[in-house]
């Protein structure tokens, strides 16, 4: 039972050796194949930015050769490269051609004054016919105003005896009936007449009551005589008949007191009918006053018409003396108005001037021999004229003033342009000699690359004209807390800017180190290093710079041996 104990533990120690062996193993395979990096601590320092240009020594001042133009050179002296002092001569003239020329701008002169005094003498008689034209024009001025004068107060005249006419028209008006009073007398004529028909037609209805109750007791008379003749012819015997007679006496009785009644009724009917005719009314007519009224408003119309008619009269007046008075202003003024420009005798005066001018200049050069002389030391840069050639309207040569310091010139680029400024110290190298100098002229170029053109003055006595040299500036930064190597630094496709840094976490097989991404803000950078701005980045913080291989944010990694 102990043997069998003892196999079992060497067994199981056996095996957790070789748990251990392959674990070993395993662990190693794993850790051979994670990305092995390499880190920095990020540092406090402020960072130097250097600007480097490469250009070439040019002329500080640079002078002008110029002569006439349309010259033939016979001969050319110097070239570029050449140093020549004051008086040295530059390149000769054709005398020949010289002399050619002079005689043709001699006849160009000639022509010119004999033109000069035409046109003189034409101005003077311009002048006289100006001076009439005035006078005329003062004249004609005074006769408008005046005839302006007399049209308006006959207008004033015939507009006030217009006024006293209708004036006095107004005054003699005539008396009418007020509508007012119309109405009441037309009302009280139709109410009268209204009654009349009314009593008329009331007369009437009695007369034909009366007549119709006439007509009824007649009727009933024959009854009742008819019936009493039945009754006597019965000897009383017969009652029916009887008192049938009694109703129709009864009834004769009624209708004889009825008619009395409307006899009286239309005896009065008939006196009230006299009494309206006896007060009767006239229907009123007003025709003869409406035309005598007409009369007098045709009157008025006329006269209120005479009165306008004399009022646009007035205004005639006043507008036809204002347009005489413009007319006459305007004549006086276009006789003294200026005379139309004409700058044709200026011209030849000025033409002639010029040629006066190059005419003593051709002269000068012929005194001269015809040739070209430098007016100060220096080294001429450009020859723009060749013998047998004509001048141009340019410059002959250029030569650089030797008297003056050179210059350094130089481009560099926008973003070298951020350190570089009008006034800043720097300094130019040439033939492995540094000079301190400092930029004296900066600015864009018109060519649209973004580049800068930078000039510097040298000292007294440095360099050549076209010698190369190179342009150094350095500038130091503020003092930035997180400066890091830029290998550190990386860009996603936003131009966002992150690094990663080295972090551990827990696992099954113990701690591990991996790779964190963090972003982070650029505040500067040179060549080398960069200024970085991040809550999470601090003097104790593993930047991860280099790796042996690709990793992403969230690898496991080692650190490089």
């Amino acid at each position: 039972m102990n043997d069998n104990r003892k196999k079992i533990g060497v067994g199981f120690a056996i095996f957790m050796a070789g748990m251990l062996l392959l674990t070993l193993i395993s662990k190693g395979i794993y850790a051979a194949g994670l990305p092995q990096v390499t880190v920095e601590l990020p540092k406090k320092a402020s960072l130097v930015h250097q600007v480097k240009a490469v250009g070439n020594v040019i002329q500080g001042r640079e002078l002008a050769v110029n002569v006439s133009e349309g010259l033939r050179v016979y001969e050319v002296f110097v070239r570029p490269g050449d140093r020549v002092e004051e008086g040295d001569a530059l390149f000769a003239l054709d005398m020949d051609y010289l002399q050619e020329m002079i005689g043709q701008r001699e006849v160009e002169i000639e022509k010119l004054r004999l033109q000069i005094a035409t046109l003189d003498h034409n101005l003077q008689l311009e002048g006289s016919q100006k001076n009439r034209e005035m006078e005329r024009a003062n004249e004609d001025g005074l006769w408008a105003v005046e005839e302006a004068e007399r049209s308006l107060a006959r207008a004033l005249e015939d507009e006030a005896m217009a006024r006293e006419r209708l004036e006095a028209h107004l005054k003699n008006g005539v008396e009418r009936t007020s509508d007012a009073d119309r109405k009441r007398q037309e009302e009280d004529y139709y109410a009268w007449e209204d009654r009349v028909s009314d009593a008329a037609g009331n007369s009437a209805q009695t007369q034909e009551n009366v007549r119709r109750l006439e007509e009824w007791v007649s009727v009933l008379e024959k009854e009742v005589d008819w019936l009493r003749g039945q009754t006597g012819e019965v000897s009383g015997n017969d009652i029916g008949t009887a008192e049938e007679l009694g109703q129709k006496e009864a009834e004769l009785d009624q209708a004889r007191k009825d008619l009395e009644k409307a006899r009286s009724a239309s005896d009065a009917a008939a006196g009230d009918l006299t009494d309206l005719q006896k007060g009767a009314h006239i229907l009123p007519d007003f025709t003869a006053e409406d035309v005598e009224l007409e009369a007098w408003e045709g009157q008025l119309k006329a006269l209120q018409e005479q009165v306008r008619q004399a009022e646009r009269a007035l205004e005639d007046a006043l507008s036809q003396r204002e347009e005489l008075l413009r007319e006459a202003r305007r004549k006086q003024e276009d006789s003294t108005a200026p005379e139309r420009t004409d700058a044709t005798l200026a011209l030849y005066q000025m033409d002639y001037a010029r040629q006066a001018a190059e005419l003593e200049t051709l002269r000068e050069y012929q005194k001269s021999g015809g040739k070209i002389l430098a007016g100060m030391q220096g080294e001429i840069t450009q020859v723009r004229v060749q013998p047998g050639e004509k001048t141009g309207s340019g410059a002959a040569l250029l030569y650089a003033d030797t008297s003056e310091p050179l210059q350094f010139m130089a481009q560099i680029d926008k973003d070298q342009k951020k350190y570089v400024e009008q006034g800043r110290e720097a300094a130019v190298t040439l033939n492995n000699k540094k000079y301190e100098v400092t930029v004296d002229y900066l600015s864009a170029d018109e060519n649209g690359t973004g580049s800068y053109s930078m000039r510097i003055n040298l000292p007294e006595n440095v360099g050549t004209i076209g010698q190369s040299g190179e342009f150094t500036l350095s500038m130091q930064s503020e003092t930035y807390m997180q400066c890091i190597s830029l290998d550190a630094l990386h860009q996603d496709e936003m131009g966002r800017y992150y690094v990663y840094i080295l972090s551990e976490r827990s696992t099954v097989l113990g701690k591990e180190l991996m790779a964190e991404r963090l972003m982070v803000e650029l505040l500067d950078q040179n060549e080398r290093t960069a200024a970085v701005s991040s809550g999470g980045i601090d003097e104790s913080t593993l930047l991860i710079v280099s790796a042996t291989k690709a990793y992403q944010d969230g690898d496991v990694v080692r650190l490089r041996d």
